[in-house]
């Protein structure tokens, strides 16, 4: 084989492999599950007392509402869109995971309660995306309007994040991160609806 040849060939290589790999990341959406998956010991379970010796918070999941553009996005990573079947069912099963403390308990009669509570929920962000080639960043903010008889309601902004580290920039990661998001405002709903179930109406 001739020098001009190989050398023909070495360009020829060095130009077709990044096609090649290219081809082979996958642009396919990333779709998310439509359920929240809480971790191990959630900090709100975490820090119950155990049953019998504190007063019950009844409270009722209203209803939820997603007012961003598109309830299907959850931004791209690693140039796949991430997506969502169902962003209300995402954030009601988080909510629902309130009851993994015993002294909170789901009512849909809560109102008969005095202390009862209605909470009705709001997602105004919900995405990850990449900081840089190797790490990532999962936002999520949920404003939570709580409602009891004989007062006014109280409404409370959350914000939930997780920045890690992008290995393979699969469906497992993203998920991993939203639900650590999540967890964080589902951290802070416990503690605020304790709080108010335990206040005079």
């Amino acid at each position: 084989m001739t020098r001009v040849r190989q050398l023909s060939l070495r360009v020829v290589t060095a130009a077709t492999v990044p096609l090649l790999l290219a081809a082979c990341v996958s642009t396919a959406p990333l779709q998310m599950s439509d359920q929240f998956e809480p971790p191990a010991k959630p900090a709100w379970a975490a820090s119950a007392t155990k049953p019998g010796t504190a007063a019950i918070c009844h409270v009722k999941i209203g209803g939820v509402q997603d007012l961003r553009p598109d309830p299907q996005s959850l931004g791209t990573i690693a140039n796949q869109a991430v997506r969502t079947g169902d962003s209300i069912s995402l954030v009601r099963s988080s909510l629902a995971s309130l009851s993994s403390d015993p002294r909170i308990v789901l009512d849909d009669q809560a109102t008969n309660y005095p202390s009862g509570l209605t909470l009705n929920a709001e997602l105004i962000k919900a995405y990850v995306i990449n900081i840089t080639g190797e790490t990532r960043s999962a936002n999520v903010v949920l404003r939570v309007r709580y409602e009891r008889e004989g007062r006014a309601p109280d409404v409370e902004l959350y914000r939930g994040t997780d920045n890690g580290l992008t290995w393979g920039g699969g469906q497992s990661e993203s998920q991993a991160s939203f639900n650590i998001a999540l967890a964080q405002i589902i951290d802070g709903v416990h503690r605020d609806a304790l709080n108010l179930c335990a206040s005079p109406p």
